[in-house]
């Protein structure tokens, strides 16, 4: 930070110093508001006493500089008032002392821009306008009044307003020689007037007229009445002669005379320093400085450290620079160039205690290094020296000193840590690395973890608190769970002390860690089942982490045959299947069917869960195809299941592996499977017929198959298998058999019927003497189907041409009453009724019956035909010439009518005797 009284105190020394002007800004900027204008304000006075306004407005800039921009935020009303009141104070200086009139209405616009109604600022704007407007006038009576003053002082006065009118509203060239000329007089009369050389000075300044100008600050440093005033007319000739002349001679003869008015002048003296050192004159520069130093009336700081420089750094003098840092050290004890310079001096004369001394003293002063910036703290260099001198105990005390005052100090830590071990003060040591564990952003989990694992290091291999390890390791975890250098040293603690309960819990959680190889992970399990199994003798611990095992390894040996032990005592089928379901997945060929054989046995017979073995032993005979020895083995769990289609499915599977007497065993029992527990006739036939396939002569494949296609009513395939066997006369016994053994009539007659039509067609085709035998037996099997179904119009039909060859008219009677009873129209049943009459009449010779039908057709139709009514005439006569009963009266009634039926319906007339 820039020290802002300094840099005032040497603008008041020299105000034409750039390098201080330039370092006020910042250094004002920085420092307190209230302090800041305190200073500055003090500063321009004193350079107001010196006559220098030009060096007070670059102050009171300075000061408007550091001040908040109004561009910026809005200001407060105090850093608005601050603000006015410099620019005003500007102003004045402008218009007053360095007749600037533009910049000053300038500065005064300004106030009006922050203060709109402030009455300086419009009075001071008022006045520059009145006399921008009169000046000429007021210039002339100047002149006037100075011509005919008698008074020196007042006619000096006179021509120096004179000429600030012209420099102020006419500032051309042609108007700056009146303003010289009055100045000149001025000075004619009064040589020296300060106020007239200032402005003369600044004219011919302004039009580079630097010959003139020297001149005139050679006249002022002859004739000013203040020393100050002529030492800095002679340092201006000296900057014109060196700079715009180029006279240096007369220029170093200038500062010289400086010298001879001001020995402690700064700009001379710098200037002389600067000329001694460009030649390397040291014992001139020297003595330079020391007439400065016997000029003053107190000892300065600046000119003994310069003599005292000089002496060390150039002549090599350190004893006699030792005196004067001595005088340097009692105006400021810890001033960095004095304490630089001890660094070297004592060590030189081996008086390094001196110098641990010097520093501490100078650590606890105000000014101390660490204090004012410097490369390296003094604290540091006391633990250093301390521990160069082998004395660890104050080094680290030093360090300790260093470390409260910057606790954020890399360099104290690593040096306490190296002391602390070089000491062997173990605690010291860890309570320094916790603190610097607490330090560390909790992001930094490396940092952190490193700082840990070195505390680790010191309680095992130092200190031998295993309890502390153990809770050191444990915060590593916390933070970093996935450490892996933290989990294995941990777990080789906890198998160091036997303590198994937490070698486990740390072993499970390095196993569950993410990124950790298989076979990491796998080892890791095996010993947490290993504990389990073998410290506690817990079994049903140690199955979690086998079956973790298996999960990554399934053909895991020792692992999968540990589950399998351990499973089987403890009765848990299930895991055990799903273990025998992890080993088989990585065998083949018999060991794979092998295993998966076991796992479908154990799920029938252990668990009972019929549906997972059948599962198993699905996939089995999907991978391997139709294996005797697993088609046996579901067939077994079907069957008990009763799952009779899925049986079937098998049976069929395993009757195409099969031959023989096996093959005969298999197919009647698909067949019976068929037949009575899934009701598929059809089914159990194809495989009855495959049994006669492998032996013809099959005497139940034939009785089953003979119920089989009667049951079906496929008699067609009946007739092929009898026609197979060549035993079509035994078909009809067997339908009539199968027949009889049916309770429902329903089902009966369809058998009946077709050995019926069987047997007709045998009668059809005999010949000779087969034919009555034949026909006989067709006969009996037709009345079969009338004892069945009475009215079966097509037995009757079979039957009428039978009863007519054999001549049982009576039976035939009885079945054409059948067909009667079925013909479709009424023409038919007429026709059917005249058959039947013609039959009583001429094969029964029954006129009784014979009438009777011939009433039944005049009952269906009473307008038969004349025929029809004679015979019916006859009849009746016949009846009444038979008998004289009243039944023969009825007859001749009923005779009577139907003949008037006839007549009204337009019939033939009939004779009645």
């Amino acid at each position: 930070m820039a020290d802002l009284p300094a840099l005032l105190a040497a603008l008041e020394h020299d105000p034409d110093d750039a390098q201080a002007l330039t370092g006020l800004v910042e250094a004002a900027r920085q420092a307190p508001p209230d302090v800041r204008a305190t200073q500055l304000a003090a500063a321009r006075k004193v350079l107001a006493g010196r006559g220098r306004p030009d060096a007070v407005v670059q102050l009171i800039d300075v000061e408007l500089a550091a001040l908040p921009d109004p561009g910026a935020r809005e200001l407060t009303q105090e850093e608005t008032d601050r603000r006015v009141d410099l620019l005003l104070e500007k102003g004045l200086a402008l218009d007053s002392e360095l007749l600037d009139v533009p910049a000053a209405r300038a500065a005064f616009e300004a106030v009006r821009g922050l203060r709109p109604d402030d009455a300086l600022a419009r009075e001071a704007l008022g006045e520059l306008d009145m006399a921008a407007s009169n000046w000429r006038k007021f210039a002339d009576k100047y002149v006037q009044e100075a011509a005919a003053s008698t008074d020196r002082s007042l006619a000096t006065g006179l021509y120096i307003s004179a000429a600030e009118a012209f420099v102020r509203f006419q500032p051309e060239v042609d108007e700056a020689d009146e303003a010289e000329r009055y100045l000149r007089k001025a000075l004619e009369i009064d040589p020296k007037s300060a106020k007239a050389a200032f402005h003369l000075a600044r004219l011919l300044r302004r039009a580079g007229r630097w010959a003139d100008l020297a001149k005139l600050l050679e006249e002022r440093g002859e004739l000013a009445s203040a020393t100050g005033e002529r030492v800095a007319a002679l340092l201006g000739l000296a900057e014109v002669l060196r700079t715009n002349l180029g006279d240096p001679a007369r220029a170093e003869a200038a500062i010289r005379r400086v010298l001879q008015l001001d020995p402690t002048q700064p700009q001379a003296l710098r200037t002389v320093a600067d000329a001694y050192m460009t030649a390397q004159n040291w014992p001139a520069l020297v003595a330079l400085y020391q007439s400065a130093l016997k000029a003053r009336r107190d000892e300065d700081l600046g000119t003994l450290l310069q003599i005292a420089m000089v002496l060390w750094r150039h002549v090599g003098d350190l004893d006699r620079a030792e005196e004067y840092f001595r005088r340097v050290r009692k105006l400021d004890p810890a001033h960095p160039a004095a304490i630089d310079f001890y660094r070297v001096f004592y060590p030189a004369k081996g008086e390094h205690q001196k110098l641990l001394a010097l520093l501490r003293q100078v650590e606890k002063s105000p000014r101390a290094r660490s204090e004012s910036g410097g490369a390296r703290p003094i604290a540091v260099e006391i633990a250093e020296l301390a521990e160069q001198q082998n004395n660890p105990e104050k080094a680290i005390e030093a360090w300790k000193q260093h470390l409260r005052t910057e606790p954020a100090s890399r360099e104290a830590r690593t040096a306490l840590a190296r002391l602390y071990r070089r000491t062997e003060k173990w605690n010291a040591l860890l309570d320094l690395m916790k603190d610097e564990i607490e330090r560390l952003p909790e992001a930094d989990v490396a940092g952190r973890v490193g700082r840990l694992h070195e505390i680790v290091e010191i309680y095992r291999d130092k200190l031998r608190l295993d309890v502390m390890v153990i809770n050191t390791y444990h915060a590593i975890l916390k933070i970093d769970p996935d450490n892996r250098r933290a989990g294995n040293e941990l777990a080789a603690k906890y198998r160091a002390l036997g303590r198994w309960n937490d070698l486990i819990a740390i072993l499970t959680r390095k196993a569950e860690a993410p990124g950790l190889g298989d076979g990491e992970r796998i080892a890791l399990l095996r010993e947490i089942a290993d504990l389990w199994a073998e410290r506690f003798g817990n079994f049903a611990n140690a199955i979690k982490p086998l079956e973790k095992i298996v999960e990554l390894s399934p053909g895991d040996p020792d692992a999968v045959a540990r589950l399998k032990e351990i499973y089987t005592k403890r009765r848990q089928w299930r895991a055990l299947i799903d273990v025998l379901g992890r080993e088989a997945s990585v065998q083949g060929g018999a060991e794979r069917r092998a295993k998966q054989g076991e796992m479908a046995r154990l799920a029938a017979e252990r668990l009972g869960d019929t549906r997972l073995a059948i599962e198993i032993y699905n996939a089995m005979l999907a991978e391997t195809g139709d294996a005797p020895d697993t088609l046996a083995a579901v067939a077994a769990v079907y069957e008990r299941e009763k799952r009779y289609l899925a049986l079937a499915e098998i049976l069929r599977r395993q009757r195409g592996l099969a031959g023989g007497k096996e093959a005969i065993a298999l197919l009647e029992k698909l067949g019976q499977i068929y037949a009575d527990r899934l009701s598929a006739p059809q089914q159990a036939a194809a495989a009855w017929q495959d049994v006669l396939e492998i032996e013809p002569g099959h005497s139940k494949a034939l009785r089953t198959l003979r119920e089989l296609y009667a049951t079906a009513g496929d008699f067609a395939g009946l007739e092929r298998l009898y026609a197979r066997l060549g035993q079509q006369e035994e078909l009809v016994d067997a339908l009539l058999g199968i027949a009889d053994r049916l309770e429902a009539r329903v089902a009966r007659l369809p058998l009946v019927e077709r050995a019926a039509q069987l047997a007709q067609q045998r009668a059809d085709a005999a010949r000779d003497a087969a034919a009555a035998p034949a026909l006989e037996r067709a006969r009996q099997v037709w009345e079969r189907v009338l004892a069945i179904e009475p009215q079966h119009t097509a037995a009757a039909t079979a039957l009428a041409p039978i009863y007519a060859r054999q001549e049982k008219w009576s039976r035939l009677i009885q079945v054409l009453e059948i067909e009667l009873a079925a013909a479709p129209d009424l023409a038919a049943r007429l026709a059917k009724i005249a058959q039947i009459r013609q039959l009583c009449e001429q094969k029964l010779a029954s006129r009784t019956l014979a009438f009777t039908w011939t009433l039944r057709a005049f009952e269906l139709e009473p307008t038969s035909d004349a025929r029809s009514v004679g015979s019916f005439s006859r009849a009746a006569r016949r009846r009444y010439d038979a008998s004289s009963s009243g039944q023969s009266w009825s007859w001749i009634a009923s005779s009577s009518r139907c003949c008037s039926a006839s007549r009204s319906s337009g019939a033939s007339a009939v004779t009645w005797r």
